[in-house]
C-alpha cells in the first residue's frame, strides 16, 4: 500500500486541497490481488487503489469512455506471421498504466483508506486518470497512442491498437492490450532501442521472451508454436468448486438433460453467466467446447426467457458465423 501511495505521489496523480463548493466527491477503495506466472508461481503481492467510478454520472463526470484493446484475430495473426519469418518475440507491461493517462475535468475523491493528511477536510484533486474511472481507460489509450506515433509507427486501421513500424530493413510490430504488449521485431537492436524510449515514457517492465498473454500459455519450439490455457481452465475449475471432478471423455456426454423441468436448478445465475464467459475465453485453444457452451448458454436463455431450450437454441444459432460451424465440423 505504501508502494502504490509513493507511486501515485511521484506521478502527481492529485493535489491535495479542500473540496470547493457544489463540487462532488468520489470515493475509493484497496483492492489486493496476487499475482502469479504461467506455472502458478507466486511473482509479487499488489496492492492497488481503485476509485468507484461507478458512482460517476455520464454527460455530468465524463463524456466519452470507449477504448479499443486488440482483437484475438489480430493476435493469432500476429503470431502466426512471426513463426512463419522467424522473428523475435516479447512481451512488455507497463507499471501503473492508467496514472499515466491526463485527465481532463474536475474529479474530487476521498482520501484513500488508512492514509491522512496534515490537515483536516481535504481531498484529492485528481491531476491523473486512477484505476476504476470510467475515462481512465480512454484516457490510458490515448496518451499511449501518442507516444507510439511519435516514434515513427503507423495504426493499423483494421486493429487500432495494432502500430507497425518499418524503417529501411528494420520492421518493429506492437499489439497493445491495456497495459499488456507483445513486440514482434526482425532486429533485436532496434527493439532494445524501443524497449528504452518507451521505458522513459511509462516505466515499462520488460518480462522477456513472449512465453505467458492473456491467460494463454505460449510455448515455442522449431516446429512452430503450441499454446495452451491450462492455468486458466485450473482457475475455472477452482472458481467452480469442480477441482477434482469426475472427468469426461468428450466435451459434453449423451443425455446431458439440460431442459428446465430436469431438476437441474440454477442457484446463481450471476456466477453462471460468469463461468458461460470464460468457457467462451477457453475455446480460443479448445475449439471443442464450443458445443457444450453454447448448450449452456441456451439453458440461461431459456431460463430468463421462459422459453423451451430446443427453441432458444434456434435462436441463438442465428448469431452465430456458419462458417464458423463449418470450420469446426472439421475440426472435430
Amino acid at each position: 500500500m505504501a508502494n502504490e501511495i509513493r507511486a501515485l505521489e511521484d506521478k502527481s496523480t492529485w493535489v491535495l486541497q479542500s473540496l470547493p463548493p457544489g463540487k462532488k466527491l468520489i470515493d475509493c477503495k484497496w483492492v489486493f490481488k496476487i499475482k502469479r506466472r504461467a506455472d502458478d508461481i507466486v511473482e509479487r503481492y499488489k496492492a492497488r487503489l481503485v476509485a468507484k467510478g461507478f458512482t460517476q454520472i455520464e454527460g455530468v463526470d465524463f463524456h466519452e469512455a470507449f477504448a479499443p484493446v486488440a482483437k484475438l484475430i489480430s493476435i493469432c495473426c500476429l503470431l502466426t506471421i512471426a513463426i512463419a519469418k522467424q522473428w523475435v518475440m516479447h512481451r512488455l507491461d507497463v507499471n501503473n498504466a492508467f496514472l499515466h493517462g491526463d485527465l481532463d475535468g474536475e474529479v474530487y475523491m476521498s482520501l484513500p483508506p488508512r492514509f491522512r493528511s496534515a490537515h483536516t477536510n481535504q481531498v484529492c484533486w485528481l491531476r491523473k486518470s486512477l484505476y476504476g474511472l470510467r475515462q481512465a481507460s480512454r484516457n490510458w489509450y490515448f496518451k499511449f497512442a501518442a507516444a507510439f506515433i511519435q516514434y515513427g509507427f503507423q495504426q493499423t486501421e483494421a486493429d487500432h491498437s495494432f502500430f507497425t513500424y518499418s524503417h529501411a530493413s528494420v520492421f518493429l510490430a506492437v499489439l497493445v492490450y491495456v497495459d499488456d504488449m507483445i513486440i514482434v521485431t526482425n532486429n533485436s537492436v532496434s527493439c532494445a532501442r524501443f524497449k528504452n524510449y518507451l521505458h522513459q515514457c511509462f516505466h515499462i517492465k520488460d518480462l522477456g521472451p513472449l512465453s505467458y498473454f492473456l491467460g494463454i500459455e505460449i510455448i515455442r519450439s522449431s516446429s512452430g508454436l503450441f499454446l495452451n490455457q491450462r492455468k486458466y481452465a485450473l482457475d475455472i475449475l477452482t472458481e467452480a468448486g469442480m477441482l477434482g471432478s469426475r472427468p469426461a471423455y468428450f466435451p459434453m456426454e449423451q443425455q446431458h438433460q439440460l431442459s428446465q423441468d430436469s431438476g437441474n436448478s440454477i442457484s446463481d445465475l450471476g456466477q453462471y453467466r460468469r463461468l458461460i464467459g470464460r468457457l467462451l475465453y477457453l475455446t480460443i485453444t479448445g475449439p471443442e467446447l464450443c458445443y457444450p457452451v453454447h448448450i449452456l448458454s441456451c439453458k440461461i436463455l431459456a431460463r430468463d426467457t421462459r422459453k423451451p431450450l430446443c427453441e432458444c437454441f434456434a435462436i441463438s444459432s442465428n448469431f452465430l458465423d456458419k462458417e464458423f460451424f463449418f470450420g469446426l465440423h472439421h475440426c472435430l
